[in-house]
């Protein structure tokens, strides 16, 4: 399947210590080290709101920045808590979204994300993340937002990512009939980018 670089998305390192408790127990199972889901709700990013000294002219209509300066530079101006306390994320976006249960082509738009350099940075994927979107709102993750990722041990690896496209596949069309959050599902391929040394 092809994926459209939809932009650049610095966040918050979260550790499954951050995850939220409930009655005493960490809802993250023991196989997650790290959340990288590409909701905000758990997984705190830089926005023009809660930082306006970022320009909203900065943030494309994904909610990334277009270009990696851009992103490192709103690193610098967030990082109260120490640089050293962010990752750096590159989403991509297959054409694929599904409604209640029906795949549906998905209108990527206009986006125009640098393309990774060839040299000063190292970028992995992790995995993929179902999520639930509408219009270029990335909204939720079930997988961390509402606890289903105790449901599906087996399909997600250290960052709470599905390993493997075709369970991304199956999980989006599934969440999109059982609605955990209201609204249609697609999923997001999730990479890490590091400056090399």
């Amino acid at each position: 399947m092809e994926y459209t670089l939809i932009g650049y998305f610095p966040k918050l390192r979260l550790t499954r210590e951050s995850w939220p408790k409930h009655e005493g127990e960490f809802l993250a199972p023991k196989s997650i080290d790290r959340i990288a889901s590409v909701s905000y709700c758990l997984a705190k990013g830089p926005t023009s709101f809660d930082f306006p000294e970022i320009s909203q002219a900065s943030f494309n209509q994904y909610g990334g920045f277009n270009r990696l300066a851009d992103a490192h530079s709103a690193i610098d101006k967030s990082a109260i808590e120490g640089r050293n306390k962010y990752d750096l994320y590159a989403y991509a976006l297959p054409s694929l979204i599904y409604t209640d249960g029906i795949a549906m082509p998905l209108e990527i738009g206009c986006v125009e994300p640098e393309e990774f350099p060839d040299s000063g940075i190292s970028y992995v994927r992790l995995g993929f993340d179902v999520v639930e979107m509408e219009h270029c709102n990335l909204g939720h993750s079930p997988l961390t937002c509402n606890g289903q990722a105790g449901l599906f041990t087996e399909m997600l690896n250290e960052y709470c990512l599905i390993t493997r496209e075709e369970d991304a596949i199956s999980l989006a069309k599934r969440f999109s009939i059982e609605k955990p959050e209201p609204g249609s599902y697609t999923f997001i391929e999730v990479w890490l980018l590091t400056a090399s040394r």
